[in-house]
């Protein structure tokens, strides 16, 4: 019963994604001609976690060529790298139209369209699916000026999709400076956190400031306040801050713009973990060896949140 009802929700999935982006009627005309990645996965597919999930040039970098076989790959360098590769049957030139039978590019068979969306540290051993391609001009030499297509993948024989749509654009495919700093603005309620800590410490001297709530996992709840550390950098690579005090403590923070922009005096939001920030987010990563090793991001518990104040 449940496998008939999981066969059941592919079918209406597909039904209506399809009809959506392939008959044009959320494709070119809802997400309009551009640059961009969106997916759709299912509970149970591997690649896509069941979550539904939208990059635009804001989000990182897009890039995209000729494969060797005569096909497209994408790539999406952000937060999360994104790999996506399509191609014709037969190493013949892709052209617009349905794809099925899809088999895992680039191990398919010669007689089937090679497919393959990886990312996050995730990948298909095989896997089955079919695309649609709605938009495809290259330039001189060879060159991807733009590309789109529809698609759907089915991760090492499971039931449950990955359905999405990707669309690259030469003339989009990189955020302005402009657009870029908008984005990591502060929100109004980052901005009412943030403020009463730094009007607190007035005209205080040199030194690292740092307030940590109970339960934050880097700080320990603890007021801390640092002396006599080193730091280094420029306008382009940010600001590095290291710190060693007592036989076992030391402090690193870490403070880097966007790829391409300056670090300048302002408020910066929506920064995320360095130096494995995407390149077009803002860098922050406070780290400290108190004997035992703790560290901010992938090794701190999921909700660890961090405002600091340097003077």
């Amino acid at each position: 019963m449940k496998i008939n009802s999981l066969r059941n929700s592919v079918v209406l999935w597909r039904a209506a994604f399809f009809a959506a982006l392939w008959l044009g009627g959320v494709n070119e005309s809802a997400r309009g001609i551009g640059t961009f990645l969106d997916f759709q996965s299912q509970p149970g597919d591997y690649i896509g976690q069941g979550l539904t999930q939208n990059f635009s040039p804001i989000d990182g970098h897009f890039t995209a060529r000729s494969n060797y076989d005569n096909g497209i790959s994408l790539s999406f360098t952000g937060n999360d790298n994104w790999n996506l590769d399509f191609s014709a049957p037969g190493n013949v030139p892709l052209t617009l139209g349905t794809y099925t039978g899809a088999m895992r590019f680039p191990f398919q068979n010669a007689g089937s369209p090679g497919l393959s969306i990886s990312g996050a540290g995730r990948g298909s051993n095989t896997l089955t699916g079919q695309f649609n391609v709605t938009n495809l001009v290259y330039g001189t030499g060879g060159t991807v000026q733009q590309f789109a297509a529809s698609f759907e993948q089915h991760s090492e024989g499971a039931t449950p999709a990955l359905f999405g749509q990707v669309s690259f654009d030469t003339t989009t495919a990189t955020a302005t400076a402009a657009q870029i700093r908008n984005a990591i603005q502060l929100t109004s309620d980052q901005r009412n956190r943030l403020l009463p800590f730094a009007s607190a410490l007035g005209n205080a001297p040199t030194g690292i400031y740092m307030s940590s709530q109970a339960g934050d996992y880097i700080g320990q709840g603890q007021t801390i306040v640092l002396n006599n550390f080193s730091i280094s950098g420029t306008v382009t690579s940010g600001v590095h801050i290291n710190y060693s005090g007592a036989p076992g403590v030391f402090w690193s923070l870490d403070f880097t713009p966007p790829s391409g922009l300056g670090l300048i005096s302002g408020d910066y939001g929506s920064a995320t973990r360095y130096p494995f920030n995407s390149p077009t987010k803002l860098a922050c990563s406070p780290k400290v060896d108190p004997g035992a090793m703790r560290v901010g991001g992938a090794s701190a518990p999921p909700n660890s949140h961090h405002e600091t104040q340097t003077t």
